[in-house]
């Protein structure tokens, strides 16, 4: 049997469909009546869909190609890369500027799992968004991350605004970005590890400052405040050989106290007295840069970032606005300043690699466990801690679980 690493990407051209190969496994067809990129355009409540047949293949490197798909309205330049069981995907949209890329990736008719945290043996015939309200029922937390059995593992890149349909033969991803990145990756192992095994506990700086609750916990998550209290209690904290997370979210709210230091012009309004920074104003993002390095620099071991119950409308661009993955870069490039931080995230992003340590909501997925865990098994969820009120915190410990987060709530607000 032949090494998966030792396949090529190629294609076929039968009776004018197109037919792009990684082995033997099929990656994507394109012909008139099946393209592989289509755009979606909107005027007035009418939606036409414009198709990108025409395509220019060249060969870009030993193991890719260079590929422009395009119409009279639209084109779409793909970059198709093959490394070691990967296959990384390109596109950049030129022209009808926002308007819906829609990708067709071939799909075995058999068992698609993962999108983060669901409940679904198999997401055939379901679309997902990143949109919208989550379906408790079904999603506590989307990711677009997928595995289809005997297949592929799809890893997003970057694509933030994101809608997926499953069917029998084939994956549609659409976004309105007019930059999409992804790589399906083949003969992937999946598995979870514990990469930071403490049991911390949740709180409000009052509340620990007035009730330590030491030898039970092997650290704290406590929200930042402003003044040499809080100082010397981090200081007195980590002396004794406890960690201390701060609770961190990208939300500036106009009754906080540091709220007129920011530029205004550079504050995306969302609702509720809560806004976002935009990441195009270099003040704003100094001020946010600041406070983290001022954190940072006392000694805390990390940061607990909550955006768990932010909702972003879709007339928000999230591309300019400093959350999810840009929030997540600024964290992850201040860190690199300072000796091995540990960073606990509560919402699935766009990028994997920045996105290492999920923080999950154990009250949420108790009564259906195997299956969420299932779901974010395939979402490749490597690292997780698992929220609990101490009641709870007692079956997941006879569990084995060492990476946990002690509530006295189901969701303790600062």
């Amino acid at each position: 049997m032949r090494n998966i690493d030792e396949y090529n990407v190629y294609y076929v051209v039968n009776n004018g469909e197109y037919v792009f190969y990684y082995g033997k496994e099929i990656l994507f067809k394109n012909s008139k009546n099946n393209p592989f990129l289509f755009v979606t355009v909107e005027r007035e409540g009418v939606k036409k869909q414009l198709p990108l047949y025409y395509c220019e293949i060249e060969k870009n490197s030993a193991n890719g190609y260079k590929i422009k798909f395009y119409n009279t309205a639209c084109t779409v330049v793909c970059n198709i890369i093959q490394s070691k069981g990967k296959i990384y995907f390109g596109l950049v949209k030129n022209g009808l500027k926002g308007e819906k890329l829609n990708i067709n990736l071939y799909k075995k008719n058999s068992k698609l799992t993962g999108m983060g945290l669901n409940t679904a043996k198999d997401l055939t015939g379901k679309s997902i968004s990143s949109f919208g309200k989550t379906d408790k029922k079904n999603y506590l937390d989307k990711k677009l991350s997928f595995s289809i059995k005997n297949s592929y593992y799809f890893v997003n890149r970057g694509i933030d605004d994101w809608e997926m349909k499953s069917e029998q033969n084939y994956v549609r991803i659409s976004t309105r970005q007019s930059e999409a990145g992804f790589r399906l990756s083949f003969g992937k192992e999946f598995g979870v590890e514990e990469n930071y095994p403490v049991k911390l506990k949740m709180t409000s700086f009052t509340e620990l400052k007035n009730n330590p609750s030491e030898n039970t916990f092997d650290g704290y998550i406590t929200e930042y405040v402003e003044g040499k209290e809080f100082k010397y209690f981090l200081s007195n904290i980590r002396n004794k050989g406890y960690k201390y997370i701060v609770k961190i979210s990208p939300l500036i709210n106009c009754k906080d106290k540091d709220f007129r230091q920011f530029d205004d012009e550079g504050l995306i309004y969302i609702g509720n007295g809560n806004y976002l920074i935009d990441v195009h104003n270099d003040a704003n993002v100094r001020i946010i840069s600041n406070k983290l390095r001022k954190i940072l620099d006392l000694n805390a071991d990390g940061f607990y970032i909550d955006e768990i119950n932010i909702n972003i409308s879709k007339s928000i661009i999230i591309q300019d606005a400093l959350i999810y993955k840009n929030f997540h870069k600024l964290i992850k490039k201040i860190c690199t300043e300072y000796p091995l931080k540990h960073n606990i995230y509560n919402k699935f992003i766009s990028e994997n690699t920045i996105n290492e340590t999920y923080s999950l909501d154990y009250g949420k997925i108790k009564y259906k466990e195997k299956r969420y865990l299932r779901s974010l098994l395939y979402s490749d969820c490597r690292s997780f801690f698992y929220e609990c009120t101490p009641k709870e915190t007692v079956k997941v410990q006879k569990q084995g679980k060492n990476q946990i987060i002690v509530k006295n709530k189901k969701r303790f607000i600062f």
